[in-house]
């Protein structure tokens, strides 16, 4: 069946001696990979649009119970070329892909994931400052796509609003259920605690709501310090591993931190 879909290009491989393989996540069937045949000769018609972030609008020939299709259109609707230009910028948006890459099920339709992820690459691309930021709130509105969003206005075990109990002291944090428990409560709880368990400070905590709430124009000025940042990729990270057994750490963001060292 020949059939058009937007989508994002995740990632691309060789694949014998002219032709690529190409991952996309698309607007109508989620993520599934295709064959651009000729893709690397030297007069091919795709261009540049199977590099990845790029925003295509892509035809496929696409076969049932097969999970590689044929790509036979690719076009360009948006290179991203503001984030290429940033090394920062590219190690976000390529960050946001490959935790798609890993997490979303192959042909598993998900249009407001497939928003969310194109939203988050245009202000990515807009954005002047704070960049990391939109990768953290993506990691966390994700895994609330996916059916792990975290209950972060109130105490789980008193009910309370955190806004009311005293801030003074760490959190709770469940990661089975994302469930946080105030300072009170979670002193009370001490010897419950395990291995789904940690602890958040207060501003980590103000942070992740604001991630998950904020408007996307508006992720980038929410401020806070390093060791806030650093707290918060911990807590993030912990919390998908926990309910994604596939989780990794992702590659971009380690090559990032090795070429800024």
């Amino acid at each position: 069946m020949l059939t058009k879909t937007e989508a994002i290009v995740i990632k691309s491989m060789k694949y014998g001696d002219t032709s690529k393989i190409v991952s996309f996540y698309t607007r109508q069937f989620g993520k599934l990979k295709g064959i651009a045949k000729g893709a690397r000769r030297s007069d091919n018609k795709f261009g540049s649009s199977l590099d990845s972030l790029s925003h295509v609008a892509l035809v496929i020939y696409k076969k049932e119970h097969r999970d590689l299709h044929l790509i036979s259109q690719c076009d360009s609707i948006r290179s991203f070329g503001k984030i290429h230009d940033s090394i920062e910028k590219i190690s976000v948006g390529l960050s946001i892909l490959e935790l798609v890459d890993h997490l979303a099920h192959e042909e598993e339709e998900n249009p407001v994931l497939f928003s969310l992820l194109l939203e988050t690459l245009v202000a990515v691309e807009k954005s002047s400052r704070n960049y990391q930021s939109f990768a953290r709130s993506f990691q966390l509105r994700l895994a609330s796509l996916l059916g792990y969003a975290p209950s972060l206005n109130v105490c789980s075990v008193c009910g309370k609003s955190l806004m009311e109990v005293e801030q003074s002291s760490a959190l709770g944090f469940q990661l089975l259920s994302g469930a946080i428990i105030c300072a009170n409560c979670s002193k009370a709880a001490t010897a419950k605690r395990g291995v789904g368990y940690t602890t958040l400070s207060v501003p980590a905590h103000r942070i992740l709501q604001c991630f998950l709430t904020s408007g996307m124009e508006s992720i980038a000025t929410i401020t806070y310090s390093e060791s806030i940042g650093n707290e918060l990729d911990e807590t993030l990270r912990l919390y998908l591993r926990y309910h994604f057994d596939n989780m990794k750490d992702l590659k971009s963001t380690q090559i990032f931190k090795t070429m800024i060292q």
